[in-house]
């Protein structure tokens, strides 16, 4: 299982949100470099990037910001946040990013996913589906930085995708991201029970190793994590060794 840390970077500094609120900010470090690099040195191949401006306003990407630490790093660094057209994506990817990802678009434009993954490939693209889980279950799919729950199932997209080259996709359940209430390990169960092959990311609620190993268990391909490194309930180093 591979492990991304994750960095989130509002106004340069890096940052935890709870539930993807704006007005929740827990500041970190006001290094983001230090943060990569520190990364690195715990034994990490891999990085996740979120440009929590450019999610909120694409006009804001910090790409002064984002780029040098792109090119520094020694990391391969997957990059999201504010991607509305293939432009954006392009743009992402020629600052140094291995990997763009995209969110609310593969919704609101399906046209504009399909162009992605035949354009630059699968294996440049990760599609994030952010999802709310119902009183019925259902994987309801979240656009619009998590504001609208649309009546788009989970299954719904990944399938429709799939059919055009969809090879990765990092889904969140918003009740468990920030929350460090425990990942939704039945929810990827289900995703590889229906699309076998298709590589999902984790992504909300890991508190601790025993929470990776349970993941592990579970066939998930990747993990993401984040609020648990910074507020050192996980040790990254004994989280890689655990993968």
């Amino acid at each position: 299982m591979i492990l991304y840390p994750a960095l989130d970077l509002l106004d340069g500094r890096v940052v935890r949100l709870t539930r993807g609120d704006y007005s929740n900010v827990r500041v970190y470090s006001d290094d983001p470099a230090e943060v990569l690099a520190s990364f690195r040195a715990a034994g990490a191949a891999c990085a996740h990037i979120v440009d929590l401006n450019g999610a909120r306003d694409p006009s804001t990407r910090q790409r002064e910001k984002i780029a040098p630490l792109l090119k520094a790093s020694g990391l391969k660094i997957q990059v999201g946040g504010g991607v509305r057209t293939f432009a954006d994506a392009c743009q992402i990817l020629n600052w140094g990013a291995d990997r763009v990802v995209v969110g609310s678009i593969a919704v609101i434009d399906p046209a504009l996913g399909t162009t992605l993954l035949k354009e630059l490939g699968p294996n440049r693209v990760t599609f994030a589906l952010d999802i709310s889980v119902g009183g019925d279950h259902s994987a309801r799919v979240a656009i619009k930085g998590w504001t609208q729950v649309t009546d788009t199932r989970l299954e719904q997209i990944i399938a429709r995708f799939r059919q055009v080259g969809l090879a990765r996709a990092l889904c969140t359940d918003i009740s468990r991201d920030g929350a460090a209430n425990g990942p939704n390990a039945g929810l990827y169960r289900a995703l590889f029970g229906m699309f076998p092959g298709l590589e999902v990311q984790a992504s909300g609620g890991v508190r601790d190793v025993g929470d990776l190993k349970y993941l592990k268990g579970a066939g998930v391909h990747s993990v993401v994590v984040g609020t648990a490194l910074y507020e050192k309930t996980l040790d990254l180093a004994g989280a890689l060794a655990a993968c």
